[in-house]
């Protein structure tokens, strides 16, 4: 099932790129109009969504690999969101205002950490059966 959300949501971000980084815009931040995407971020995101789908398509070690990584990226969510959205956001926005988050945005990545450490756990504890 994970493989299946991570083809889906892949295919979604290398198809749509500029909608997605929206959306994720419109999500986290108050003021997402005060930003403006650096040149490399939307095709950032349309490489990412490839190598996503890819790598869920195929499985195997790869996956595993990948899977791996969303555990760590899962465990920094949990435990230093908003280190992880300000580092990214500086990386990838021009701007000169403070980022106004909306209010369940850091607590809501938090969730999202947990949930991608218990997938992660879920994906390396078990074999590939989708295989």
């Amino acid at each position: 099932m994970s493989r299946i959300v991570g083809i889906l949501t892949g295919v979604l971000m290398a198809l749509f790129p500029t909608k997605f980084l929206t959306t994720m815009q419109n999500l986290a931040v108050e003021n997402p109009d005060d930003f403006v995407d650096r040149r490399w971020v939307v095709p950032y995101v349309r490489a990412e969504g490839l190598v996503v789908a890819v790598v869920c398509l195929r499985g195997g070690s790869a996956y595993r690999a990948f899977m791996a990584f969303i555990g760590a990226v899962g465990a920094v969510l949990l435990l230093f969101p908003r280190q992880y959205v300000e580092f990214g956001n500086r990386l990838a926005y021009e701007g000169s205002a403070p980022f106004e988050w909306r209010k369940r945005y850091l607590p809501g990545l938090r969730v999202c950490g947990a949930f991608f450490l218990l997938l992660a756990a879920r994906a390396l504890r078990t074999d590939d059966r989708d295989e």
